[in-house]
């Protein structure tokens, strides 16, 4: 749907539906509170080759009408059904999608782990994304290695905000996968895991890539330095509010993970000027991190734009410092002046105003503020 969606009324959207007929291969209604059952009654009847289907954010819509369609949805291959309180375990129960390769359910609050369950079975060859943040009961072992078991072809899976988690039932999860596939793991705001949950990881995600787990607070680095050294292919490591990290898991970081892109460490407040250095210097192709809410100070800035200058390949670096207190504004203009490569967000950036290297600043809000704006704060894509 175009910027305009709202505008159009529901008639001409079933008008559109009818016209496009066997031609339609991707509806995305996402938002569109005027997309009623009528019209996903008549996207059942006219439109049997849609492979991609958005509804996210359609609350008009019916547990009978989605039903309906899922049970004649023999090509679709992404679904998206997000937010939808209709979406019931009556709705996936006779669900025809074989050839499902992407399933995103995320805030269904009247679906649980077990009434997906169906819904995977159908789709288990072909099923490669699973994104069900919020999905209460979790903490089933039986109902989540029954999951697993069904999943073998997963990649990536998203789980943010599963309160009900356990290390238990992650395990039992992990345990079934056999083929250990997973490369994209979003575990955000699971509050019930622990570093038991890292060690398993450790044994049962060797190509794992790329790892959410901001808001874990309590896992420690006595779970995450024994993860980063075992595996060893990150590129995105998110561990923003992970208080606890120290060190510790810094180095461990800086020595294991040559490839990674991004880190953040917002939060985390025991890290340090040295491992903040450490890690710029020995992770080279780092471009992206993270450092909202730290302790660091101006002499971290420096030494990092120093490191910058003399790296023997260049690489352009972008530094997140917003709240970061110990930090003054003097100091990022002498790290700024100091390497063109470098750019840095802070409470300090400016305007539309060129500073002194000629790049732009426009006002920036913090990693937290952009969470409450995004439905679950997943980055997984």
């Amino acid at each position: 749907m175009s910027p305009i969606y709202k505008s159009i009324p529901s008639e001409t959207i079933i008008k559109l539906i009818k016209s496009s007929g066997k031609f339609l291969k991707e509806a995305n209604f996402r938002g569109c509170i005027q997309f009623t059952s009528l019209g996903l009654q008549k996207l059942t009847e006219c439109c049997p080759n849609v492979e991609i289907l958005n509804i996210r954010d359609c609350q008009q819509l019916s547990s009978l009408g989605i039903g309906k369609f899922l049970e004649k949805a023999g090509n679709l291959r992404e679904l998206d059904v997000s937010g939808l309180t209709k979406v019931k375990p009556a709705t996936l129960a006779n669900a025809a999608c074989s050839k499902l390769e992407r399933l995103e359910m995320s805030w269904c609050a009247n679906i649980t782990g077990a009434g997906i369950l169906p819904l995977v079975q159908q789709c288990s060859a072909s099923l490669t994304y699973l994104k069900i943040n919020k999905c209460p009961g979790l903490d089933n072992e039986e109902m989540m290695r029954s999951l697993g078991a069904h999943l073998p072809n997963l990649t990536h899976l998203s789980l943010a905000y599963c309160t009900d988690l356990t290390d238990v039932s992650l395990e039992s999860f992990l345990a079934s996968c056999s083929n250990r596939k997973i490369t994209h793991l979003n575990l955000s705001g699971c509050s019930g895991l622990t570093d038991a949950t890292l060690l398993n990881l450790a044994l049962h995600t060797p190509h794992l890539q790329h790892l959410e787990l901001a808001k874990c607070e309590r896992m420690t680095d006595g779970g995450l330095a024994p993860l980063f050294a075992r595996v060893q292919e990150f590129t995105f490591l998110d561990l923003e509010g992970v208080y606890r990290i120290t060190t510790t898991s810094v180095s461990s970081i800086a020595v294991y993970q040559p490839h990674l892109q991004r880190l953040c460490l917002s939060d985390c407040t025991q890290v340090s000027d040295a491992d903040v250095e450490d890690l710029v210097k020995r992770c080279p192709q780092l471009c992206h991190l993270e450092l909202d809410s730290c302790t660091i100070t101006d002499g971290a800035l420096k030494a990092i734009a120093d490191c910058l200058e003399q790296q023997p390949v260049p690489r352009e670096l972008k530094l997140d410092v917003l709240d970061c207190r110990d930090l003054s504004e003097q100091g990022i203009r002498t790290a700024m002046s100091t390497s063109s490569l470098l750019t840095i967000k802070s409470i300090y950036s400016f305007g539309d105003d060129d500073n002194e290297n000629g790049r732009r600043y426009r006002p920036y809000n913090s990693r937290r503020q952009r969470r409450l704006h995004n439905d679950d704060g997943c980055v997984i894509n």
